[in-house]
């Protein structure tokens, strides 16, 4: 299974998260197919940051597009300017990246003081899933085992159950074949503020 069919998969059941939390809270089954696009997305970001060539434009694409889905993010769930956390996920996956490519430098200190404050600022969960992946990166079973350890931790020590579902997501990660497939990475980064702003749109019509 090549990159391009994990993002669309992660797309699809972002939406379909998303559609639930807006639109059908009492259903928790679109929560929980939810909960595959997350494992996902840290998946790809850990291997766009191992692969990557030009690692400041990777960063710089992220950053863009992390800026320009916050008033998306805040206008469809309701999240107010008064207070900078929550953040949406990109900010999460900027600082994964960020982190992984800290590592990529073979400094192991610096590199683990610079994820613990990445992970105090932009969410230990997420922050942590994208450099596990990253580090483990050769050891497909031990990125499960990691995966599967930190989303059972959050989940125990966060208000968040249904996020045990995440380790669902770990299925089409096995099936990566490491091949890029169709190279539409822009439509992909557009698709997360736009489906925002759809979404807000169709709540304020009805």
């Amino acid at each position: 299974m090549s990159a391009f069919w994990l993002k669309l998969i992660a797309a699809v059941t972002m939406l379909i998260d998303h559609t639930g939390v807006l639109f059908f809270p009492q259903l928790s089954v679109l929560r929980v197919v939810g909960r595959v696009s997350f494992p996902l997305y840290a998946f790809l970001a850990a291997e766009g940051a191992a692969n990557t060539r030009r690692p400041g434009h990777y960063l710089a694409r992220l950053s863009l597009f992390a800026l320009l889905s916050e008033l998306p993010f805040r206008l469809a769930f309701s999240v107010g300017w008064n207070n900078l956390l929550p953040q949406n996920v990109l900010f999460t996956l900027l600082a994964g990246v960020a982190c992984c490519l800290v590592f990529s430098s073979q400094k192991p200190l610096p590199s683990l003081f610079f994820t613990l404050s990445a992970a105090a600022s932009a969410g230990a969960y997420g922050v942590l899933c994208v450099v596990g992946f990253y580090l483990l990166r050769r050891e497909r079973a031990g990125q499960g085992i990691a995966f599967s350890l930190l989303t059972a931790l959050n989940s125990i020590c966060t208000p968040a159950p249904l996020q045990a579902f995440a380790v669902l997501g770990l299925a089409p990660c096995a099936l990566y074949s490491g091949e890029r497939g169709r190279d539409l990475r822009w439509l992909f980064y557009a698709f997360y503020p736009a489906h925002l702003l759809l979404l807000w749109g169709i709540r304020n019509i009805v």
